[in-house]
């Protein structure tokens, strides 16, 4: 039985194996830690799901990679006892398990990057694979010394929860990867967590551990080259319909899943794989969906008011109105009923460091179980009192947004917000604070910038003046409020293909006033689904608008609702 899973759908990639891997040296790498999961909660990697625990289906599922020859379980020393009396001799392909063995236990801040794996692949909530803070601020040289011992040119790093990883969506990525020879990592794939893998370049390791590495050293292009926007979408041609039509969490990261993966053991004899999965989504979206929002995106201060006061010339501080409180209570209940919620805390244009009761906010949510918490700013606010307070409540993470790279930029992409030199002034503030933090509730910091044709030539300095600072540089496409191509865009990041949204399936936004608007990208609300001032979270979210909404996305009709048809932001959880 093992020896025909491991030749399931290997049998014509044979020339594959000894030909381009001969040119282009890979293996799959997992990182196996019985503390905690990716996400930060507890690990059930030992959790029996029928006759094989989670860590024995995620190497089979490798085994049925055609283009992975190698696998390395990297772990501590003192898990290999525990593993071994659980589980016996691990073994790939019917020999002995290989492992590599680390002993950083000495990082400072394990714990705290642990929280930071929850926020996303555009820079703060987990995506599809360990290998940015496993590599890049986690562990870089037990990674690389990994690489090393194998003689790997790439790693396939696979999440060590991954019972749904879908080999044929693997073999695509190393295929396309190994075809173009390309030197950057293949973390832009729009296939849903849990299904695919990253593919990390030991040049890229290397590379990004050098002080003062170019941009387009680290990444292997140039930014401001008219075809990179073509070259990346290359990226997600390996992928068919069936991989992209529709996302969710498929990782075995809470409770609610692995009892997810457990029911369908009842039918099947394993649990299915990526697009088996995919498949019984779109059959029956809404139970996928779940009774909760995996994010909550709440706008504590006026967004709206704050945008009119822009356009008036006026502080966006003038329209500040704080949070309704019956509002914030419905959010606190919904996050205590949530096992792994994720909470936004945002303002707009109104700045959410100036609500005052940010520090009591933020505690509460904690005291309620939020796994996350997420503050959005643009820094402007921040002085040296404010910091402290955020940093003393203890966020998750801190976003400041820094428009663009010149005063220039985003003035006139950015009209009536704070200049650069006064968001930045404001990150100056909060990063003592930081540091001055115990390391244990140290928030993880993220600069995010957005860029057009004209900002490439200001990107490497901005690079340099923040990257050994902050833990995150973050660089975004420029889009309209509604998630629409911008005219000074460099091009659209969408994939090629149009799916079903991310964002209707994992975030619910708030506004100040409790309204619930569709999307996050409608930000003059004019599709309001609920208001939690009559409403639950749970109601909104499982009621009547938001279903509608999911099932003509299912549908590929876009245009039933009017600020859908023309975003192109979809695929994105910001």
């Amino acid at each position: 039985d093992e020896t025909a899973d491991a030749e399931d759908g290997t049998a014509d990639d044979e020339s594959f194996a000894s030909t381009e891997r001969a040119a282009t040296r890979l293996g799959a790498l997992v990182e196996v830690d019985l503390e905690r999961s990716r996400r930060g909660l507890r690990s059930v990697l030992l959790d029996r799901l029928g006759e094989r625990s989670v860590l024995e289906w995620t190497i089979r599922r490798v085994e049925q990679c055609a283009t992975v020859g190698t696998l390395v379980l990297v772990a501590h020393r003192r898990f290999v006892p525990v593993i071994e009396r659980e589980l016996g001799a691990l073994r790939f392909r019917g020999s002995p398990a290989t492992w590599f063995f680390h002993d950083h236990d000495d990082i400072a801040d394990r714990d705290r990057l642990r929280r930071a794996r929850a926020w996303g692949k555009d820079g703060w909530r987990g995506g599809i694979g360990d290998s940015y803070f496993f590599c890049e601020a986690g562990n870089p040289h037990a990674f690389r010394d990994v690489m090393v011992r194998e003689a790997w040119d790439e790693a396939v790093v696979v999440p060590a929860e991954a019972v749904f990883l879908e080999p044929s969506a693997v073999d695509g990525m190393v295929r396309h990867y190994c075809d173009e020879r390309r030197g950057l990592a293949v973390y832009l794939s729009t296939a849903p967590p849990g299904i695919a893998a990253d593919i990390v370049s030991r040049r890229l390791i290397e590379t990004t551990s050098e002080a003062g590495a170019s941009l387009d050293r680290v990444y292997g292009f140039r930014l401001d080259e008219p075809n990179r926007d073509a070259d990346l979408h290359r990226i997600f041609h390996h992928f068919d319909e069936a991989l992209t039509t529709a996302r969710g969490r498929y990782t075995i990261d809470g409770e609610t899943a692995l009892h997810r993966a457990r029911s369908w053991l009842a039918a099947d004899s394993e649990p299915p794989r990526g697009r088996d999965a995919i498949g019984r989504r779109r059959a029956s979206p809404l139970s996928f969906v779940g009774t909760h929002p995996e994010e909550l995106v709440v706008e504590l201060t006026d967004d709206r008011g704050g945008r009119r006061a822009a356009r008036e010339g006026r502080s966006a501080s003038d329209a500040l109105s704080s949070l309704d409180p019956t509002a914030w209570r419905a959010i606190l209940d919904a996050i205590s009923a949530n096992d792994d919620a994720l909470l936004t805390l945002g303002g707009g244009y109104a700045d959410p460091v100036l609500d005052p009761d940010l520090g009591s906010r933020i505690r509460e949510a904690r005291a309620v179980g939020a796994y996350g918490i997420h503050i959005d700013t643009v820094g402007a606010a921040i002085d040296e009192d404010r910091a402290g307070a955020i940093v003393a409540a203890s966020p998750t993470v801190i976003t400041v947004d820094l428009g663009a790279p010149s005063e220039e930029i985003i003035a006139e992409l950015f009209p009536g917000t704070p200049t650069l030199a006064t968001r930045c002034t404001g990150l100056e503030a909060l990063l003592p604070a930081v540091a001055s933090a115990p390391v244990e509730e140290r928030p993880f910091v993220v600069v995010a910038v957005s860029f057009d044709e004209r900002s490439a030539p200001h990107l490497d300095e901005f690079f340099d003046r923040w990257a050994s600072r902050v833990d995150r540089i973050v660089i975004r496409g420029i889009e309209g409020p509604r998630g629409e191509e911008h005219p000074r865009s460099l091009g659209c990041f969408a994939p090629p293909n149009r799916t079903a949204c991310a964002r209707l399936a994992t975030q619910m936004r708030v506004e100040f006033d409790g309204v619930v608007p569709l999307c996050a990208r409608d930000p003059e609300i004019a599709h309001p689904v609920g208001d939690l001032r009559r409403q639950s979270v749970a109601e909104v979210w499982t009621g009547g608008a938001f279903t509608r909404a999911r099932e003509t996305h299912l549908r590929g009709e876009w245009d039933a609702w009017s600020h859908c048809g023309p975003c192109r932001s979809w695929f994105r959880f910001d």
